[in-house]
């Protein structure tokens, strides 16, 4: 006989990110959602947000695969589908894990609200209780922003000076 599991979370697509343990204090990029979210924003699927930002990243300068894996911690939202309550939940969670001195970019304005950034404009910068918020457009193959080659130099040359130092 089956027996149902009651959880407190929900589950599936909309799946809460738990809280990450950074060990380390790189620049973070925070993302919407992937449908690998074992990989957040990684750059190893072709069309992917993480394969546009290096894709920028080296129309700004040269930067490895490898460089791009270590230079960032990189984390979404939301698991497969973008659910602003879990995003705005998980969102809360990461404020409350930054630290004054960290630098962290926000990609578009769906993010930037869930993490409870106040509006900037586009390629806006805000510190928050010593903590350095980039925002800069989603990099999905549906915005138009990034159709003009020096906005996609603009954002490749923040990622690489972040990257560094």
């Amino acid at each position: 006989m089956p027996t149902s599991v009651r959880t407190d979370r929900p589950a599936g697509d909309f799946a809460f990110m738990p809280p990450m343990t950074r060990t380390t204090r790189r620049p973070l990029i925070v993302g919407e959602c992937n449908p690998y979210p074992c990989a957040p924003l990684a750059p190893d699927f072709p069309n992917s947000s993480g394969a546009r930002l290096l894709r920028m990243i080296n129309e700004a300068g040269t930067m490895y695969l490898s460089e791009y894996e270590h230079a960032f911690d990189r984390r979404n939202l939301c698991r497969r589908n973008w659910s602003d309550r879990v995003a705005e939940r998980s969102g809360r969670i990461l404020r409350g894990e930054l630290k004054e001195g960290d630098v962290v970019v926000l990609l578009g304005h769906k993010v930037r609200r869930a993490v409870g950034v106040p509006p900037v404009d586009t390629f806006g910068t805000l510190i928050l209780h010593g903590v350095t918020f980039y925002c800069v457009p989603h990099p999905s193959g549906l915005n138009r922003l990034y159709n003009d080659p020096a906005v996609r130099r603009h954002v490749g040359r923040l990622l690489l000076e972040l990257a560094r130092g």
